[in-house]
């Protein structure tokens, strides 16, 4: 029986095993997460133990224990994990009523409702309904979750693929994001259950380890992700890491050390904090380099006699840089919105899509996600060659990027490039046998030669691995069409084009398929 939530102090043995938890899951060590998480819920079973359970079996892919553990919890952040775990698994009814509920079948109701965690939420809904063919609603939860979080690009991404427009110039704008930063902490995620869990923390005395109760402020917390500059400056965000802790070691006969621990803060304190706006990384130290500055220890030169202040104004000069002397001050929304024209171009195989990417910055520009659909522009447009050259040149800088391979292998298909084509399904064979993008280049190696028993047998293995790939549909539309197994072909066809109204390959081919029938 689940417990109810209350005021009630953890046990020490709780406090371990949640500590222990996060540690292992921040190293990538799930399967130790999951026995621990184990070991947790059955000490004390309560909704926030079972949600932390239920990540661990959400990060080992194991969303069908995720189902088990959350169906009786009625938290909201478990409704939503367990709408998680049922999408996961192909269960779309069953994940619409753990998000919304059975309360809320009228779209009136549902759109005056609030969707557990947010704008995530909603765009979660969103993906179910497109799964479950409900066009018109999924725009609507894509719309509520691009509104609320101007930082989902996903959302934007399925808007511009099922054909929707979006006025870029009323969502990408700093005025939604200073919305979103400000009711994002009303939202609920893992972390910050584990961070409610861990705050108690220092109230409790490990063996070994001396209470220290005399140091009024023990910990500097730098906010990385919710504070941003009084000036209107957006800091850089990061991903899994809600805050950086940096412990003071006041030793009277040696240097004064910095170590640095990854943990958790919830918002609630950090508003409780007044921290100045110094002590906020700004853009112009660039992410990888603050992170690589709270990585590893570092230490400052201190003078024994200097009062904490002053030791806390040094902590304050460490790494911090003027915005003016910044290249760019440039916001997320900006930045966001420079991506976000000519994808929408792209996505509607507008010829401007090409100069609208090349009007990126240049460490942008030179990205595989941009280079990826710089070549795709190429492709529809029938040059080729142009394309086979920007693939070059993304490979060239992401050999491991294989989204885009099964493109780049038809490229090479219409090149009537043999050589290379092997090379390259040789090359995506290596990196990863799980990706259905290597499947389709070795199936257009196949193809090339004529053998198209073993080219569609290829595709067919693609298909396996991604249920709704359309455009391997598309390919083993063509093969089976050029076998001149018509009956085969239509179905290959028809599937494609109910996965991706836009796939214009199926329709072609679907056409092309009547004309040889003389199905004028």
């Amino acid at each position: 029986m689940i417990e109810e939530e209350g005021l009630q102090v953890k046990s020490q043995l709780e406090q371990q095993l949640i500590e222990a938890i996060l540690d292992s899951l921040q190293n990538h060590m799930e399967q130790n997460a999951i026995f621990l998480a184990e070991r947790l819920v059955y000490e004390h079973d309560t909704e926030e133990h079972r949600s932390i359970l239920a990540e661990c079996y959400l990060h080992e892919n194991q969303p069908y224990k995720a189902c088990h553990i959350l169906k009786e919890c009625k938290s909201e952040f478990n409704r939503y994990q367990l709408a998680v775990a049922y999408f996961r698994i192909k269960k779309y009814k069953e994940a619409e009523m753990a998000l919304i509920g059975p309360s809320f079948g009228n779209q009136f109701l549902l759109q005056s409702s609030n969707t557990p965690n947010g704008s995530f939420g909603d765009f979660l809904l969103g993906q179910i309904y497109e799964s479950m063919l409900r066009i018109d609603d999924a725009k609507i939860q894509y719309y509520k979750a691009l509104d609320q979080n101007p930082t989902l690009w996903v959302a934007f991404e399925r808007l511009s693929k099922i054909n929707e427009p979006v006025t870029i110039n009323k969502v990408f704008i700093d005025q939604k994001q200073r919305q979103y930063e400000m009711s994002r902490q009303q939202s609920c995620n893992i972390y910050k259950i584990l961070a409610n869990s861990l705050k108690n923390k220092s109230n409790i005395t490990k063996s070994g380890q001396k209470e220290v109760d005399d140091v009024k402020e023990e910990f500097l917390v730098i906010d990385n992700i919710n504070k941003r500059q009084t000036q209107g400056v957006k800091p850089f965000s990061t991903t899994g890491v809600q805050a950086q802790i940096i412990h003071l070691d006041d030793s009277s006969n040696s240097q004064m050390k910095f170590t640095c621990k990854f943990s958790m803060i919830i918002f609630q304190e950090l508003q409780q904090k007044k921290i100045s706006a110094k002590m906020i990384p700004t853009p112009g130290i660039g992410l990888q380099n603050y992170q690589s500055l709270l990585s590893q220890p570092f230490q400052l030169s201190s003078n024994q006699n200097k009062n904490y202040n002053a030791k806390k104004s040094d902590i304050q000069k460490v790494g911090s840089v003027t915005l003016q002397s910044s290249p760019s001050l440039m916001s997320l929304p900006q930045l966001l919105k420079l991506f976000a024209h000519p994808y929408q171009l792209w996505t509607n195989y507008s010829v401007e899509a090409i100069a609208n990417f090349q009007k990126l910055p240049p460490q942008h520009y030179r990205s595989g996600w941009v280079l990826e659909k710089v070549a795709r522009s190429f492709m529809d447009q029938v040059k080729y060659t142009d394309a086979e050259r920007v693939w070059k040149e993304m490979r060239q800088i992401e050999p491991t990027r294989l989204e885009g391979m099964d493109y780049y292998s038809s490229c090479l298909w219409h090149l009537k490039k043999q050589s290379e084509l092997t090379y390259l399904a040789h090359s995506c064979l290596q990196i990863s046998m799980q990706a259905p993008e290597t499947w389709i280049a070795i199936g257009n190696c196949f193809s090339l030669i004529k053998e198209i028993d073993n080219s569609i047998k290829f595709f067919g293995r693609a298909i396996q691995l991604r249920k709704d790939y359309s455009y391997a549909y598309t390919l083993s539309g063509h093969e089976f069409s050029q076998n001149e197994n018509f009956h085969q072909a239509k179905k290959s066809y028809e599937t494609a084009t109910s996965l991706d109204q836009r796939q214009y390959n199926a329709w072609w081919g679907q056409g092309n398929m009547y004309y040889k029938t003389d199905k004028y």
